[in-house]
């Protein structure tokens, strides 16, 4: 989830199937490191390696304390010492989220991922630079935004995150990786003025085609609303996605079915086009509606107006029994 200041947190806001029933460890395979930057053809000047020595050093100076780090192909994993297990463990779900992101966005590498294990709640929040507290149930969060600039870091909660289901880990990751790899193109987190929606629904989208799950599994609580009240009037404004709203987890499954109907009517490739055209607009000056306006009737061949019918219609057709 995206807040105001730059940073990430993607709550328990998990169905049932995704929480404890206990918690284990994913089985695969520790990760081997990955090769160091490729050279190109002489006289060219290799591209810095994103997780090389000057990321890990920068990582380390970011940690307090006794660290251990573990490299994936795609990810750097920093936690504490007594850890090693539960770091490979990390470093292989994050190498296979970035992997995801990169094939279902139709990216041209995976994104490279700094994840951090804090301890305690109180390392948590000084990594994220919040309040002490202001990330205790969170199961992750993402900094995107930094002075310094770098890499995207994603904290891993310190209990919330090891309390979800192999299936739960995947799918956070998963969730976080797209918002560093789309904050990595941005330059740094999304343009002001990004729908919300957009973004989180991107995010969730990847992470429920990777982790193959169904939205009859995920949206339970928003078809039981759906059932009692019909579909909702508007896409879901930004405020719906903060942590202290109460139906937070109808507007990521709301979000996240708008972008499974542009994929579905439009192929994959539309659903990052969409993302990149709107950041583009931002961009050149105009406010969040008009960009959305102008990037949907580029890419999609409509209007708001039409696709928030046409989602409606969708919301029912694919949550409600015939």
């Amino acid at each position: 989830m995206l807040t105001a200041g730059g940073t990430l947190a993607l709550l328990l806001l998990l169905p049932p199937l995704l929480l404890p029933s206990p918690p284990s460890a994913p089985t695969a395979s520790a990760p081997t490191a990955a090769p160091g930057p490729s050279a190109g053809p002489p006289g060219d000047t290799p591209a810095p390696d994103p997780l090389g020595p000057a990321a890990l050093q920068d990582a380390l100076d970011r940690w307090d304390g006794p660290a251990r780090t573990v490299r994936g192909t795609h990810a750097l994993v920093v936690g504490p010492p007594g850890r090693r297990a539960a770091l490979e463990a990390y470093a292989v779900l994050a190498d296979a989220a970035a992997e995801d992101v990169a094939r279902l966005l139709a990216l041209p590498a995976p994104p490279p991922l700094i994840v951090y294990a804090p301890t305690d709640n109180a390392a948590l929040a000084r990594l994220a630079g919040g309040e002490p507290g202001a990330h205790a149930h969170a199961a992750a969060v993402t900094v995107t935004r930094d002075p310094t600039g770098g890499t995207p870091r994603v904290l891993l909660g310190p209990t919330a995150f090891d309390a979800l289901t192999d299936d739960g880990r995947r799918f956070v990751l998963t969730h976080e990786a797209v918002h560093a790899a789309l904050a990595l193109r941005d330059g740094g987190g999304p343009p002001a003025g990004m729908p919300r929606w957009l973004d989180e629904g991107v995010a969730d989208w990847v992470a429920v085609v990777a982790t193959g799950l169904t939205e009859r599994e995920l949206a339970a609580p928003l078809a039981e609303r759906l059932a009692r009240q019909g579909p909702p009037e508007r896409l879901p404004a930004d405020a719906a996605f903060d942590s202290a709203s109460a139906d937070a987890d109808l507007a990521y499954a709301e979000a996240r079915l708008a972008c499974a109907m542009v994929v579905r009517d439009h192929g994959p490739a539309a659903l990052p086009a969409l993302r990149t055209a709107t950041a583009e607009a931002l961009r050149a000056g105009q406010d969040g509606a008009a960009a959305l306006d102008t990037a949907m009737r580029a890419v999609l061949d409509t209007d708001p107006a039409t696709f928030t019918e046409r989602w409606q219609h969708y919301l029912t057709s694919e949550l409600l029994p015939r």
